[in-house]
């Protein structure tokens, strides 16, 4: 198991809860080595209609939220509205081809009940194998709170999920690195 590796997931969704639809799944791998180096990023847009397709639901407020925003993360929210991206069968199978050079991450999510219960609820209403084992999700919104002194820069644009996991992956690593952290497989 190579608990070395990590994974910061971020999903743009259209909803808070685990069986909302995924509007984009974006990702930076990483190791608490001290170069503070994202090893790879991931990034795929979903089609809105394909998580439809699996009776993933939308939450209304969720929809509004999304509609009022501007620039790129409105801009996002229209493509994956008109079709534009890839079904949501594709955008896992892709994201589990990323996953799969580097079998045993160690995936965290900005909450325990949100990134990675959402993309697991998907995996399993699509009857795809999550690439990553039950043991090794954990929660960066828990180390975040109670290291909330602790900064860190922000990376491209907010609410793309690729540049929100590269910029959370840095703010954990800079927490890790602070604290002297290790993590290890529980």
């Amino acid at each position: 198991m190579n608990k070395d590796t990590h994974i910061m997931l971020d999903l743009e969704t259209f909803g808070t809860v685990a069986g909302v639809g995924i509007m984009a799944i974006g990702a930076a791998m990483f190791k608490f080595d001290g170069t503070g180096d994202i090893i790879d990023n991931f990034y795929v847009l979903v089609n809105r209609s394909s998580c439809k397709a699996y009776d993933l639901v939308e939450d209304p407020e969720t929809i509004k939220w999304w509609e009022s925003q501007e620039g790129p993360a409105h801009e996002e929210f229209m493509r994956s509205t008109r079709g534009e991206g890839v079904s949501l069968h594709e955008a896992l199978d892709k994201f589990s081809n990323w996953v799969a050079h580097s079998h045993g991450v160690q995936v965290w999510g900005n909450g325990a009940d949100f990134d990675n219960s959402i993309l697991s609820t998907a995996y399993y209403v699509c009857g795809v194998d999550r690439p990553w084992g039950r043991r090794a999700s954990r929660c960066y919104r828990t180390i975040k709170a109670i290291n909330h002194g602790v900064l860190s820069r922000r990376v491209g644009v907010l609410h793309r999920a690729d540049d929100d996991a590269v910029t959370q992956a840095f703010h954990l690593m800079n927490i890790q690195q602070r604290l002297n952290l290790q993590f290890e497989d529980v």
